[in-house]
């Protein structure tokens, strides 16, 4: 019995350690880890079994054991991150087959990059003041390079407030004079956090035309547009930014479809690329 409860409490921290670090930065709360307590916890464990004194012995002993061998809590948070992630690709998967891909992959006020006519599309959700989303960019720059059949997708999903938005926004104004990605860069590439100067010069500097560029910033059309993303993600269970979906352009709920949430390598992109070929 006194076993039990040692490897339930050392369970119990790992599992809250485990949940706290989230594979990307997290939308909505890392769900509760009460389901995966009750699923490792031996049944036969009882805490009202021991007298407050015993309790503390054991408590010290956790605390020891956890004191001498800090590895064990990394290698099983690592677990239980790799189970998280399997279950959230298990999810979304499904969501995706189940909705109007349509909407994903031809969306007319969604930007596209790379090859507009390429055979394989590579749709990512994303936040500008994201910092995982900032490694991505580049990534996603140099892949599109390496495969000149590969349509890229933008869904504008700014999920740090107003000033993400205002990013958004801007950048959706961009894509109406037809600058989206050299705008979408340049937000990246900034030095200085989002502000109104920020995104007012970096319009001047792509010489789009400022007063239809201003007009645009506060259409109501393109707020809609971002909470229509919102929604979408909402709907496919994305728990942060970026989320990467690829498939084929012409593709339906039976094509092969990758998913990844997070930040990635170039050759991990390359590799679900390739998967979605062949």
């Amino acid at each position: 019995m006194k076993r039990n409860i040692i490897i339930s409490t050392i369970v119990g921290t790992v599992a809250i350690l485990g949940a706290s670090l989230s594979f990307a930065e997290p939308i909505h709360a890392i769900p509760t880890t009460a389901p995966l307590m009750k699923e490792l916890t031996p049944a036969t464990t009882s805490a009202n079994s021991f007298s407050t004194t015993q309790q503390a012995d054991i408590q010290k002993i956790v605390h020891d054991y956890l004191i001498s061998n800090p590895e064990v809590l990394m290698q099983a948070s690592q677990v239980l991150q790799r189970k998280m992630l399997e279950q959230q690709k298990t999810k979304t998967m499904s969501a995706i087959r189940q909705m109007d891909l349509s909407d994903l992959l031809n969306n007319p006020n969604s930007p596209v990059a790379g090859n507009k006519n390429g055979a394989t599309t590579l749709i990512e959700y994303f936040d500008y003041q994201c910092p995982h989303c900032r490694n991505l960019a580049a990534t996603l720059d140099t892949t599109m390079k390496a495969n000149p059949d590969l349509r890229v997708v933008f869904k504008e999903f700014p999920i740090y407030g107003a000033i993400s938005e205002l990013g958004s926004r801007a950048a959706l104004a961009a894509n109406r004079q037809g600058k989206y990605y050299a705008y979408h860069r340049a937000l990246y590439n900034a030095k200085t956090q989002i502000n109104e100067q920020l995104v007012l010069q970096i319009a001047n500097q792509l010489k789009l035309n400022m007063a239809q560029f201003k007009k645009d910033l506060n259409d109501n059309a393109i707020a809609q547009e971002i909470k229509h993303n919102q929604k979408t993600a909402t709907q496919l269970g994305f728990m942060g930014t970026p989320a990467i979906v690829i498939m084929p352009t012409k593709g339906d709920a039976q094509s092969p479809i990758q998913f990844f949430p997070g930040d990635t390598s170039q050759a991990n992109l390359q590799k679900m690329i390739d998967a979605v070929k062949s």
